[in-house]
């Protein structure tokens, strides 16, 4: 048997644009099972400068997130790839694409609750962007359901040229990821957030010094909110040397790869 892969359009209300997206599927999946269902969606580069759902680093990415049982979803945002429409200056829309897809494509796919189960089971949801993709998927809330939690990973955050990509609308965009950083007290943490950000330190649109001084403030910031032991710190950032922006350098994919394990397979 091998994986299921799934070609489809999502049609956006008020005669929005259709989005294409693929639907990955791993063999050994079915809904109908009570067990915990680990859904991942993936948001791609730029689509005006080429973006699209078959870069290489979405699809390492999704082939590698199949590959540890999880559902996953790319897709082509408006005016990119096969989809209608044009692609925003502000980032905006694009933000409304990810979760259009999130909510018609992925959240339908998990499994309703067993009446004679006493709790449901703790299902895993990961939003995942790349470069430009990864504005829009830090700009997505976490799950509201009571049996969600909801893991972040942003690959080469565009974070000196975000003003560019926004029109100098990058405020919301920073705002959305300090909200997802703040530590999340207990009982709850155990479903709060965590956020994974990995950037190479040859990255051609920002520079390590400014990464590094992104992750030192977001850390800080985490610091001096965290309330005591009973609380669990969500963001943390990882440099990879050698790494620049589109991840072709030596083994900077190999790394990348390897570090996203670790994060997912991480309790």
């Amino acid at each position: 048997m091998t994986d299921q892969i799934e070609e489809n359009w999502l049609q956006l209300p008020n005669n929005g644009p259709s989005l294409a997206y693929t639907l990955f599927t791993p063999q050994n999946e079915s809904n109908s099972s009570p067990t915990q269902t680990k859904l991942a969606l993936i948001a791609h580069p730029l689509g005006r400068l080429g973006g699209s759902q078959h870069d290489h680093v979405v699809q390492s990415l999704a082939r590698s997130f199949v590959s540890q049982g999880w559902i996953v979803c790319t897709y082509d945002a408006r005016g990119a790839g096969n989809s209608s429409g044009s692609a925003s200056f502000s980032g905006k829309p694009e933000v409304e694409d990810f979760q259009h897809v999130l909510e018609s494509v992925l959240l339908p796919m998990l499994p309703q609750r067993p009446s004679h189960l006493e709790a449901p089971p703790v299902h895993e949801l990961l939003l995942c962007g790349y470069s430009f993709g990864s504005l829009a998927a830090s700009s997505c809330p976490p799950s509201k359901l009571d049996n969600i939690r909801t893991r972040y990973l942003l690959i080469s955050y565009p974070l000196s040229v975000m003003w560019a990509l926004t029109v100098f609308r990058s405020s919301s965009f920073e705002d959305s990821l300090a909200s997802l950083a703040k530590p999340t007290p207990l009982p709850n943490s155990s479903l709060g957030t965590s956020v994974l950000a990995i950037f190479g330190d040859s990255d051609q649109f920002t520079g390590v010094d400014n990464y590094r001084q992104w992750k030192a403030k977001l850390e800080a910031t985490q610091e001096g909110e965290l309330a005591g032991p009973a609380s669990a710190i969500p963001f943390r950032a990882i440099e990879v040397g050698g790494a620049d922006h589109f991840w072709r350098t030596g083994g900077a994919i190999r790394q990348l790869l390897e570090e996203t394990k670790k994060f997912l397979e991480a309790s």
